[in-house]
């Protein structure tokens, strides 16, 4: 009912401002009485994905939807938004766009900022997606999970098939690529899981570790959850059971370091640190709650790295052969 109220309000920025703060509150109600980190998660990407919808309805008009498609892509392609994360976007098109339309998406975006959110986009054609996927694989890596809002469903389609291990990046050239950008984003933390203020996304052991798991079951076995890792093989039951562990830990901290900070922070200052201590039952005994709770991370962060790299160790294998017998694979 709020977004309907919202196409016919007179004061568009203000009441999206007033719906992401309800949204933002009612997150964190959700977190205070105990809700799971999933939950926050997805029913975060949710709403924002109405709040998005109902901006561009109105935002988007001038734009031919035959030759257009939104797109979700990174984390909240993922459909996994922390409570401040950002937000990225594609603004995809079948050709390059009119000035009125190049227009119309610069009024879009610029909306989403002032209402509160951090928007990341692009703006590209089907062919300039192609070849920056080619040239650069991170950018093939957020197209691989990314995740269409509206405009022509066709046109997303098609992104998706151009981008298949059969027309660039063969499961061993991603594999490859993907260990290097791992091992370059562990020494910018000195290669160790155990900082005092560790990064709960890019950290060794962090959530980067978990996504390094999902995208290469991605490339090699077509496998797009963790269930399906499981289903294929490459995990067994209590390597499964840990995962889901590691991951719930970690996204329950991120969301309550997101909240503590009522902003976007992913380092585990020590000025949040107690709080977050607290938050999880831990209290101070012979051993302080804060050492309690960064135990209990480097526990975790520690078997997450093993996992990291005992499915770095099963794909390849795997990677080589789908690359020289069939890159179409299964």
């Amino acid at each position: 009912a709020a977004f309907d109220q919202f196409e016919a309000g007179d004061d568009r920025t203000a009441m999206l401002q007033q719906l992401l703060l309800n949204v933002r509150h009612e997150l964190k109600q959700y977190h205070l009485n105990g809700a799971s980190a999933q939950t926050i998660v997805t029913s975060h990407s949710w709403m924002i994905d109405q709040l998005i919808n109902a901006a561009g309805r109105i935002m988007l008009q001038e734009i031919d939807r035959d030759d257009f498609a939104l797109v979700a892509v990174g984390g909240y392609g993922r459909a996994e938004l922390h409570p401040y994360s950002d937000i990225d976007l594609l603004v995809l098109f079948s050709r390059t766009p009119a000035v009125e339309e190049a227009n119309a998406v610069g009024s879009f975006i610029r909306l989403l900022w002032d209402i509160g959110l951090e928007v990341g986009h692009s703006v590209r054609t089907l062919t300039e997606c192609f070849a920056q996927s080619r040239d650069d694989v991170t950018v093939v890596t957020n197209l691989m999970e990314s995740r269409f809002l509206c405009g022509e469903p066709s046109l997303f389609d098609e992104l998706i098939a151009g981008i298949q291990p059969a027309c660039l990046w063969s499961p061993g050239d991603f594999l490859a690529a993907k260990r290097s950008e791992q091992a370059m984003r562990y020494h910018r933390y000195d290669d160790t899981a155990y900082n005092l203020e560790p990064h709960l996304k890019e950290g060794p052991g962090a959530l980067r570790d978990l996504h390094m798991i999902s995208w290469i079951g991605r490339r090699t076995l077509g496998a797009t959850t963790l269930n399906e890792l499981l289903e294929q093989r490459l995990v067994s039951p209590n390597e499964f059971r840990s995962l889901l562990r590691a991951r719930n830990l970690l996204w329950r901290m991120r969301n309550c370091l997101h909240f503590t900070a009522a902003r976007r922070e992913d380092r585990l200052l020590f000025q949040h640190q107690r709080e977050i201590a607290l938050f999880f039952g831990y209290v101070d005994t012979r051993t302080l709650a804060v050492e309690k709770l960064m135990k209990r991370y480097y526990r975790t962060v520690k078997e997450l790295m093993f996992l990291n790299n005992l499915c770095l160790l099963y794909t390849s294998d795997a990677a080589d052969e789908r690359s020289s017998v069939d890159l179409g694979g299964r």
